[in-house]
């Protein structure tokens, strides 16, 4: 169920950072965007912040937020804080930094995040 869990909420980090295009919506210096709902009864949480990627709103709010849900995802200007887990990494050249605060997923190494991507 691990596995399960991980490969769902991790699908979602990597349809976010997929799809990269040339223009900007926003002007947020650091932008994030907050994932947080259930599956199998389970917490998932997770955020994702960026400073150099094209059009994050965008992503977050219509391409994530079609997989997971509107009401699952909120665009800001950084994650909150109390984390257990940070995993920045670069992926098709933007610098991303996906913050776990679940315990499940907090559990998993980030090569096994990033492998995902």
């Amino acid at each position: 169920m691990k596995k399960i869990l991980l490969g769902a909420a991790l699908a979602v980090t990597a349809i976010f950072t997929a799809c990269d295009d040339n223009s900007s919506s926003s002007n947020v210096a650091v932008a994030s965007c907050d994932i947080n709902m259930s599956f199998m009864n389970l917490p998932v949480h997770g955020c994702i912040e960026t400073a150099d990627m094209s059009n994050p709103e965008q992503e977050c709010l219509e391409t994530i937020g079609e997989h997971v849900g509107t009401d699952n995802v909120s665009f800001g200007a950084g994650c909150p804080a109390g984390a257990k887990k940070s995993c920045p990494f670069v992926y098709d050249d933007a610098h991303i930094n996906v913050l776990v605060y679940d315990d499940v997923l907090a559990n998993q190494p980030c090569e096994k995040i990033k492998d995902l991507f």
